[in-house]
């Protein structure tokens, strides 16, 4: 069963506990306000008793709470007690109806409007429904073990005694009439079954459930005919009865009609179900031959996962080798570092220390009482109060923590030692262990405090300083200056002295805000500010501010120089003037160099008309003259005529080639990944079926990508392999190779390679360059725009290309394609 289907069928048991018992409750409250509406389903029928009214409330509630997501143990209590009180109300009235006689329990609600019935005893519950409330709270507290058989066979059977009260509505024929009065409502029979088929689901799963809510063919055959076996007699007997009860029908024509109805209902139910199964047979097949093949896929991945485990152990011992290696050098390094450490048991509030720890404490472990109390007591008790608090912050806040204090020695003397540490919590947030170092750093504190005497003695050497320095206090008053403070702002030192230091500044806010930053800080640099002189003049400072303390520690103010940049600022902004200036120029320049792109553009135009019209001209007369005068021409003059009708094929060419190489500048970049590839396997196709005599051997690399426009490197392969092919012709077996390569920088390239007629390597500089031909036409024809072609794409895509050969021993020509390096990073 799929955790799916289960959550859905607890879902659904919930809501039916829910509607159970409401529909209990609001029974009552329909005895209580004298609705008959509510307490019966027809005025000719037998209303719901309180009584019963109260056991479904009470068994609703109990399955409810019993299938609540999250139970507990008091939950469970609750369902159970539920239960149980519905168990024993059951009891005593099947023992009212077999013994004949009252236990009170009948009318102890509403007996004034039970009495209106008329009955012997009007307030007692059918015996039918005594009987299944037995069975239902029996089968309620037997969900407490773990077979769920007992609970779903006894809410089957309490089950079955709803449907069959049911019928004596239906058929007009009660099966417990013998039991005497009174028999179950209808309403209530109704309740049973949706309290019962609650039960049923949440047992869902296991027990006889598991058929139903399997998810193979049986869950699948059963979900669909077992409600239509129930609802379908039901639904086709109540409409046949009363037709019958009407006479309109005739009673044998009416169980005729219920025996076709029932056989054709499950007769179309019985065709669905073959199709659904049909399909799962199928679905399972095909699941087999998957499962078969992944059995193999599996088989091959265990034999790999041993030989990764085996190399797994083997790189694990290496890493316990290396590991032991290491903590020996960490511990060896502690000790020349004085660094200690410590972890705390915060549930044991047991701690424990290093070697080293114990050393910088000086304290025996035999006589160390190894907990956070201890730790305390060895503390300065200057400083005890600064610890603990720092150390509990942490483990409130989660926040690692460091802190120097003081430890005093057993003899008196006292030592500086800097402490950090963290607190680890587990999943609930609980915190389980502290883990920090404490280093002896007392020389390194005496060291400072001879360094801040010095300091203190340096404080005469301030005016020695060109920039104007300042002394200001906690709260932001100037405590001294020099003479270049007094320089700059045109003040002396008395009148200085005591005013706040920000209103000798353009902008008072943002020089307050510095000083604010220095105290949260402790430092700023460059802090741009614009100092104001007593004549009104301004000048451009950045200002350098630290803290400065006594001897305890305490912040006796901050310590702040300004310096002039007044000229710097000025050739700042010359600069971006300048800057300004060199922009607008680019951007003229781009303008000017748009219009002579769009004149190009028209010049191309005009010559690829203006000169195509006389060249076909002279093409059209010259087979004219050839067509018209053959028999008046001499083989010289045909000869002529035939070769102005090649030159002018020839200029053609030439204006096509010199057109293409202007698009090619012009076409935007449809960047795709392309397989080259491929690509070149279809034009090497091609260069075959032009020349099926030939001898060529073509080789290409497979699986060669790149990121291009596919249209553009077409062009190039095609440039590249039609040169390789007309340079190997004079040979009787040729190769054609395409393949890719490591460049020195990292980058992929590409080569298109041939044993053909090669070149001079004196001559390289000339392949890429328009008309410039290393061979005769007569040899190899051409136009000489097929090379230019390929460095015009290849530097359209960001690459390069380059050519390496020697005569009679073939050409490689190299390229890369720029964006082919960022596809390999993406």
């Amino acid at each position: 069963m799929s955790e799916e289907l289960r959550t859905r069928s607890l879902r659904i048991a919930r809501y039916a506990a829910l509607f159970t018992a409401v529909a209990g409750a609001a029974v009552l409250l329909g005895w209580a306000l004298h609705a008959d509406i509510v307490t019966r389903v027809s005025p000719a029928w037998t209303p719901m008793r309180p009584n019963t009214a109260v056991g479904l409330m009470l068994s609703g509630t109990a399955l409810f709470v019993w299938l609540l997501p999250r139970g507990t143990p008091v939950t469970r209590a609750i369902a159970t007690g539920l239960a149980s009180v519905v168990l024993v109300v059951g009891l005593l009235t099947v023992a009212e109806h077999a013994s004949g006689r009252g236990l009170g329990i009948d009318e102890l609600l509403f007996p004034e409007a039970q009495r209106a019935l008329g009955e012997g005893a009007p307030g007692r519950m059918a015996p039918e429904t005594a009987m299944a409330f037995v069975l239902i709270a029996a089968s309620m507290l037997a969900m407490r073990v773990r077979s769920a058989y007992p609970s779903q066979v006894l809410a089957a059977v309490a089950a079955c005694i709803a449907l069959l009260a049911g019928a004596a509505y239906v058929y007009g024929v009660s099966f417990f009439a013998s039991l005497g009065p009174p028999i179950m409502a209808a309403n209530t029979a109704v309740e049973f079954l949706v309290l019962t088929g609650g039960v049923l689901l949440g047992t869902s799963g296991s027990g006889l459930m598991t058929f139903m809510t399997s998810e193979g063919a049986e869950g699948v055959m059963l979900r669909r005919l077992l409600p239509a076996i129930i609802v379908v007699p039901y639904a086709l007997g109540s409409l046949i009865a009363a037709s019958v009860g009407l006479g309109r029908l005739r009673q044998a024509f009416g169980w005729a009609l219920l025996s076709l109805g029932t056989v054709l209902v499950l007769a179309v139910l019985t065709g669905l179900n073959a199709g659904a199964l049909r399909r799962l047979d199928r679905s399972n097949r095909n699941a087999v031959d998957s499962l078969r093949a992944s059995q193999a896929e599996l088989r091959a991945a265990v034999e790999s996962e041993a030989r990764a485990k085996e190399e797994l152990r083997r790189a694990g011992e290496d890493l316990e080798a290396k590991v032991r290696e290491r903590t020996a050098q960490l511990a060896e390094a502690q000790r020349l570092a004085r660094l200690g450490s410590w972890e705390l048991d915060l549930i044991s509030n047991v701690l424990e220390w290093s070697d080293e720890a114990y050393r910088i404490f000086e304290i025996d472990p035999e006589r160390f009482g190894a907990s956070y109390e201890a730790f305390l007591d060895a503390i300065h008790p200057g400083d005890r109060e600064a610890v603990d608090g720092a150390y509990a912050d942490s483990v409130r806040s989660g926040r690692p923590y460091e802190i120097t204090h003081r430890l005093l020695m057993p003899d008196g003397r006292v030592k500086h030692v800097h402490e950090s540490g963290r607190t680890y919590y587990g999943e609930s947030g609980q915190p389980l262990r502290s883990i920090g170092t404490i280093q002896d750093i007392t020389e390194r504190v005496l060291t400072e405090e001879q360094l801040r005497a010095a300091s203190r003695y340096a404080r005469s050497l301030i005016e020695a300083s060109l920039d104007p320095l300042v002394t200001i206090s906690p709260d932001g008053k100037v405590t001294d200056v020099n003479e270049a403070t007094e320089r700059a702002t045109g003040l002396p030192r008395d009148r200085l002295v005591g005013t706040d230091f920000c209103d000798y500044f353009t902008q008072p806010d943002k020089a307050r805000a510095g000083y604010l930053q220095v105290l949260s800080e402790g430092i700023v640099r460059d802090y741009p500010l614009a100092l104001r002189h007593a004549s009104g003049s301004v000048m451009d400072v950045l200002y350098n501010a630290a803290l400065y303390r006594d001897e305890a520690g305490h912040v006796e103010g901050v310590f702040a120089a300004a310096r002039d940049v007044t000229k710097r600022k000025r050739a700042e902004d010359e600069l971006r003037r300048l800057n300004e200036e060199l922009d607008r120029r680019v951007r003229e320049r781009t303008l000017q160099l748009e219009d002579a792109v769009h004149e190009l553009e028209a010049f191309n135009y005009s010559v690829s008309h203006d000169l195509r019209t006389p060249l076909r001209a002279l093409d059209g007369f010259s087979a004219a003259v050839l067509e018209d005068y053959d028999d008046k021409l001499d083989e010289d003059g045909r000869r002529d005529l035939e070769r102005i009708r090649a030159a002018a094929g020839k200029m053609g060419e030439l204006i096509d080639g010199l057109l293409g190489l202007s698009r090619l500048s012009r076409a935007e970049l449809r960047l795709a990944d392309v397989d080259l590839s491929a690509l070149a396997g279809e034009l090497a196709d091609e260069l075959l079926r032009t020349d099926p005599w030939r001898h060529v051997d073509v080789v290409i690399e497979p699986g060669a990508h790149a990121v291009a426009d596919r249209a553009l490197v077409r062009s190039l392969l095609e440039n590249l392999l039609a040169n390789a092919w007309k340079y190997t012709s004079h040979h009787d077996r040729a190769r054609v190779e395409f393949g890719t390569e490591e460049e020195a920088d990292g980058e992929r390239g590409f080569f298109v390679r041939d044993d053909g007629a090669g070149f001079d390597m004196a001559y390289a500089d000339k392949l890429f360059v328009a008309f410039q031909r290393l061979h005769p036409e007569r040899e190899f024809p051409g136009i000489g725009i097929g090379l230019v072609t390929v460095a015009r794409i290849v530097h359209r895509h960001g690459g390069q290309v380059w050519a390496e050969g020697e005569p009679e021993g073939g050409a490689t020509f190299h390229f890369t394609l720029g964006w082919n390096q960022e596809r390999a990073d993406a």
